[in-house]
């Protein structure tokens, strides 16, 4: 073969041509673009993940945000629940049963002083004031407890279908059961978890300043109470239905405040507004004094003294002047820190002229385990003399038989306090009390009322003029403030 023929033959693939390399240059084009392009993708994926995630972290910082909240307002639901905030979460399930009772099996210690504290809080309850059983009123108050109990020990508690929480852990900072009258502090910490995409979940932990809300009076007002009844209202038998009337209530009238517990929860708002309304010519109260319902009870009878044998009588059924006074007018009675003591264990019944009088400026407290009967006339009148107060002269009913009555009799003007819890109790003729009769109920004792339109009764008398055991009190209770000191922690943190 010529060399010239195999030289043009080997030269036909090493022309160069522009077509040669369009090939190579569009798999090239194509391979970044489907590079790029999947980089593209990977990142909005990563991008999308990152968002999902965050949207999950925020949904879950959410549910604990309101997890706190939520376990916040169980905690002060109720005054028996806020004390549960001076023991550890560790203890709260020990301490209570499922109906709310005080488990005796807990510490002992810390159980006691749940047990003192619902006791004495039991007592300033309606079921309490209504009753006198303890047991009844605590037995009310423990059922407040079971919420409580039900919340704080679930496992987890839904917000709504994709959210839920937990309580992690709460401390108190202070000695557990005790009220400290310094502020202190609870440590809570609570779980959010939400599903929305993924699961995450999110740990809080903030603080809660507790407090000490002192004792104090409870809220009726600058001045006593002139009736304060347990049961009913000012009609006779049982409160009338619509349209009221003057005439319903025997047309007496008070200068008084006046207090309805309704035991019997037969007042309405309705007939609240009626016995308030100022409008009349004649209304029920004079004034500025008004008419208002307490749930809380009327102070108890003060426990008696030793009392001299010979200031114990089995009835009063004559004319007598307390205190005593020999022939010389020297007192013989004996007082007890400049007050003179009387216990009367049957009837104040006196007829006719019959009185039994206080002298004006002495301190005198009767004791009177019987009745007053109608008809019967008491005399005490602080007209006139320096430093007598109708609370100078107090009878405290403790018969503990049934409807145990007060008919107050007479024409004249009578100053005095009165304290009797189980009584019935009521005005007769054209006779004024000036004072407080704080009693079971009123007007419901037969013969024994006014049709008059009078004033039947007045008190302008500040608290300060009554000794402390007759001032109602709330006792003091834990005060959870708003909560301080956000926190948010990893998850695997914080027990």
């Amino acid at each position: 073969m010529k060399p010239r023929f195999i030289l043009d033959f080997l030269s036909v693939g090493t022309k160069k041509s522009p077509a040669g390399f369009a090939l190579p240059l569009v798999i090239m084009a194509g391979l970044v673009i489907t590079v790029a392009a999947a980089a593209i993708a990977m990142k909005g994926m990563n991008d999308q993940n990152q968002v999902t995630a965050q949207k999950a972290k925020n949904s879950s910082r959410e549910a604990a945000e309101t997890g706190i909240e939520r376990i916040k307002a169980t905690m002060v639901s109720s005054p028996a629940a806020r004390y549960m905030a001076l023991y550890n979460s560790s203890q709260w399930n020990n301490l209570l049963n499922n109906d709310g009772s005080v488990n005796s099996s807990a510490n002992a210690t810390l159980a006691a002083t749940l047990t003192n504290y619902l006791t004495e809080l039991a007592k300033q309850t309606k079921e309490f004031t209504c009753t006198g059983n303890t047991a009844t009123a605590m037995t009310a108050l423990q059922g407040k407890l079971v919420p409580f109990k039900n919340t704080v020990t679930q496992a987890s508690l839904p917000i709504q279908s994709d959210l839920s929480y937990r309580l992690v852990s709460y401390e108190y900072g202070g000695t557990q059961g005790v009220l400290s009258t310094t502020p202190q502090t609870g440590t809570l910490t609570i779980e959010g978890f939400s599903s929305t995409g993924t699961t995450s979940g999110t740990r809080l932990r903030v603080q809660i300043p507790i407090s000490s809300n002192p004792s104090q009076r409870q809220d009726l007002g600058p001045t006593i109470p002139g009736l304060w009844m347990k049961e009913q209202g000012l009609a006779n038998g049982t409160e009338p239905a619509p349209p009221f009337s003057n005439n319903s209530l025997g047309n007496q009238r008070y200068d008084a405040d006046v207090v309805f517990n309704d035991c019997t929860d037969t007042i309405n708002q309705q007939y609240m507004d009626f016995v308030n309304d100022k409008t009349p010519n004649s209304p029920i109260l004079v004034g500025d004094k008004k008419a208002y319902k307490a749930s809380f009870p009327m102070p108890a009878v003060p426990p008696q003294p030793t009392i001299p044998s010979g200031q114990v009588f089995s009835g009063i059924n004559g004319t007598m002047t307390l205190p005593r006074r020999n022939a010389a007018g020297v007192i013989t009675d004996s007082p007890i820190d400049g007050v003179y003591y009387y216990r009367v264990n049957g009837d104040i019944n006196l007829s006719g002229s019959s009185t039994l009088t206080i002298t004006p400026g002495q301190k005198v407290v009767i004791y009177l385990n019987g009745n007053i009967v109608r008809g019967t006339n008491i005399a005490h009148s602080c007209t006139g003399v320096t430093g007598c107060t109708p609370s100078n002269f107090r009878i405290y009913g403790i018969s503990t038989a049934t409807d145990p009555e007060l008919c107050l009799n007479g024409s004249d003007i009578v100053n005095g306090f009165i304290l009797a819890p189980n009584y019935k109790a009521g005005v007769n003729g054209n006779g004024k009390f000036v004072g407080s009769l704080w009693v079971k109920s009123w007007g419901k004792i037969s013969n024994c009322g006014s049709s008059g339109n009078q004033v039947v009764l007045e008190q302008n008398e500040t608290w300060d003029k009554l000794p402390p055991e007759l001032q109602p009190m709330k006792m003091s209770t834990p005060a959870l403030q708003k909560v301080t000191s956000w926190q948010e922690l990893e998850v695997s943190q914080a027990q």
